[in-house]
């Protein structure tokens, strides 16, 4: 909530811009690391997984270094947007039956009228690309998250409020991804 943080608001905003500011050379270095290690080391199937997990470490060790400056070295714990907490097993299990729903309930419509031809190739190495692709489809909705839901959506609560800040989030977001 607003004013749960002594920080001036318009700290707390530089912070969150700032932090936007770090997300998106962290999204840079990521591509880059990636692209670089995956021509270098032939590990083409991997890129994905690669820039990912590069962008959730970067984007992790950015935020806490960014709040443990903030906050004159006392860590607040505000960093990331996953807290410990009792039932998350249960919230991870409801969220992923909810997305795996939303998806059948987009494509199995199109692909029941005709419009989607669904073709199974299977040869040797189709285990391991399934494997790499949810690895880095799991790894990259975590960095998503850290990124917009983690350090920068709390600074921006604290400086315009909580709905204000799921406005302006989710418009930067979707200018974003489209």
């Amino acid at each position: 909530p607003v004013g749960t943080n002594p920080m001036p608001r318009g700290m707390q905003f530089t912070l969150f811009v700032t932090a936007m500011a770090w997300a998106a050379a962290a999204n840079m270095i990521a591509e880059r690391a990636a692209a670089g290690i995956s021509v270098r080391f032939r590990f083409g199937i991997m890129e994905s997984l690669l820039e990912n997990m590069f962008l959730l470490f970067l984007a992790v060790v950015g935020f806490r270094a960014l709040d443990w400056i903030a906050t004159r070295s006392r860590y607040s714990g505000q960093a990331l947007p996953l807290p410990r907490r009792g039932g998350w097993p249960v919230e991870w299990a409801v969220g992923l039956a909810i997305g795996w729903g939303l998806c059948l309930a987009v494509v199995l419509p199109v692909l029941l009228s005709g419009h989607l031809h669904a073709q199974l190739v299977w040869n040797s190495n189709s285990a391991v690309g399934i494997a790499v692709s949810l690895a880095s489809l799991l790894v990259g909705t975590l960095a998503l998250e850290v990124v917009f839901h983690g350090y920068a959506f709390r600074r921006l609560i604290d400086s315009v409020g909580p709905s204000w800040a799921s406005v302006l989030q989710s418009m930067l977001f979707a200018g974003l991804v489209v």
